[in-house]
């Protein structure tokens, strides 16, 4: 009678602790696993061969703390046996600690008195978010000051933008409001009909 000897396979052994490879980083940092380590271990019987491979999942992000996690799940497979594959998990969470940065922005502009000083024409910002912490949203106020002579006014507007995660970004824009020298000389009850009495806050102006 023939007798077959059947060898069982013992798993390979993972030595690497559970939690030893978790790592916090700023979400722009290398995660690459030949640079945050892999899980050491041992094959189960002497002269097999053992390989590993790693999946990250899904990152979930989490806006309390603004940071988001990745699960990569390494499995440890011997003589590319599934049955006895060992698998562990390392934990990555990534901090967002960046503020909004501007993608594109308008540039400072000079204009007639009777000119259109609003976005639409002049311009509206753009962000990014470097660790993609979405929606940013971006607001403006605009403040006006005296200029260099009587008919010029300086508008300062200056643009908000905010993340999801709180994180602020400030930007002005300078607008010059001013009476071109070729246009009629301007009076200061003309001025406030143009640009409006509150802005200006010429206190001393007829209020007729």
């Amino acid at each position: 009678m023939e007798h077959v000897l059947v060898i069982e396979q013992v798993p390979p052994v993972i030595t690497t602790e559970v939690g030893a490879l978790d790592k916090r980083l700023a979400c722009d940092e290398n995660i690459h696993p030949l640079v945050l380590g892999t899980p050491e271990f041992e094959a189960g019987c002497d002269g097999m061969s053992v390989e590993s491979s790693s999946v990250d999942s899904e990152g979930i992000f989490d806006k309390f703390t603004c940071t988001t996690t990745i699960e990569r799940t390494f499995t440890i497979k011997q003589n590319q046996c599934d049955e006895n594959a060992q698998t562990f998990i390392q934990t990555i969470e990534l901090e967002n600690n960046y503020n909004p940065e501007w993608d594109s922005f308008p540039n400072d502009a000079t204009v007639d008195v009777f000119g259109d000083y609003g976005t639409e024409t002049l311009g509206f910002p753009t962000v990014y978010q470097r660790c993609g912490a979405s929606p940013v949203h971006i607001t403006y106020t605009d403040t006006v000051e005296p200029g260099s002579c009587f008919a010029e006014r300086i508008l300062k507007r200056t643009f908000k933008a905010v993340d999801v995660c709180g994180h602020v970004s400030e930007r002005v824009q300078t607008i010059t409001i001013t009476n071109q020298s070729n246009a009629l000389p301007l009076g200061e009850k003309s001025l406030a009909k143009i640009y409006g009495r509150s802005k200006l806050d010429l206190k001393h102006i007829d209020p007729d």
